[in-house]
């Protein structure tokens, strides 16, 4: 039988990655990748948009149910009766009465016919939105405001970084964008990249700060911890693969074998940030060391 902590984090998972990567993407491909393709580019991630934001919807009752069931420590059939009085006398249940319609709003907008555009820019802000509260639902608000806008600011780096690497693939692979735009927009892919570890990197540092108490000890001996130093292992490899592609391929990205390679490294780099999430879903529900 799993911990309560892991049976939420397994809902929490792919509706978070379906979040993150909507955001990242849509983001990306609105003020970042070259404009002359945006209509091209959007076609090739509509698909991803429209698979994402279903699984989405679907996940956030799941999520919702399974997180009374463990409140209240009841079957999942018995944590039903209790959804009235957790959505109406906690703040749990508040976020959540926001957050429930916020999710239906990308599938919508997915589906949606008229300029490319706006339904882009209507998916980042949805999904924003439902990221900011993720936040404001997460073990931060424990620490107040500034503790929650650095974890959101977190989140935001996060959507950046999967949605700069997966919108260069999904344009190159999906849309067929060709060489040219390859060439163009790797190194805003890069620079991209490289802003949104720094962020990660420093919100991370404060995050865990407070969370383990500033106690290394902690890292090893409680659950949080043990967590936190998988999640930055897995990190650590997506670096190293990042780096690799920075420094070696991005000098030669002119060159027809480099793209081959960087859109291998970025395919592979997009799947280990999948699991990325998914360790950062476990510690989001495991509770703090302090």
């Amino acid at each position: 039988m799993m911990s309560p902590a892991a049976d939420r984090a397994l809902v929490a998972w792919p509706m978070l990655t379906a979040e993150v990567t909507m955001l990242g993407t849509a983001v990306f491909a609105l003020l970042l990748a070259p404009a002359q393709e945006f209509d091209a580019l959007a076609d090739a991630l509509t698909p991803l948009w429209r698979a994402l934001s279903l699984l989405a919807l679907f996940c956030a009752p799941l999520a919702l149910l399974i997180s009374v069931a463990n409140m209240g420590d009841v079957s999942l059939r018995a944590a039903i009766a209790y959804l009235p009085e957790v959505i109406r006398e906690t703040h749990f249940g508040h976020i959540w009465r926001l957050s429930l319609p916020l999710t239906v709003i990308p599938p919508l907008l997915a589906w949606a016919p008229g300029s490319a555009r706006v339904r882009s820019a209507g998916i980042a802000l949805a999904t924003g939105a439902l990221l900011l509260l993720v936040s404001l639902a997460s073990h931060a608000i424990d620490r107040g405001g500034a503790a929650v806008a650095i974890y959101f600011v977190h989140e935001i780096a996060a959507s950046l970084w999967i949605g700069a690497i997966l919108t260069l693939w999904m344009g190159a692979i999906v849309g067929r964008l060709g060489a040219r735009w390859i060439t163009r927009t790797a190194p805003r892919v890069s620079s991209a990249a490289g802003w949104t570890v720094a962020v990660l990197i420093l919100s991370g540092i404060y995050t865990a700060y407070y969370s383990l108490d500033a106690d290394p000890r902690r890292l090893i001996y409680a659950a949080y911890g043990r967590v936190l130093v998988d999640k930055l292992c897995a990190a650590m490899l997506v670096l190293l693969i990042g780096g690799y592609n920075r420094y070696w391929l991005m000098p030669r990205v002119n060159e027809s074998a480099a793209q081959e390679s960087l859109l291998r490294n970025v395919g592979i780099e997009s799947l280990l940030l999948i699991g990325v999430l998914g360790l950062a879903a476990l510690l989001a529900n495991t509770p703090p060391a302090h």
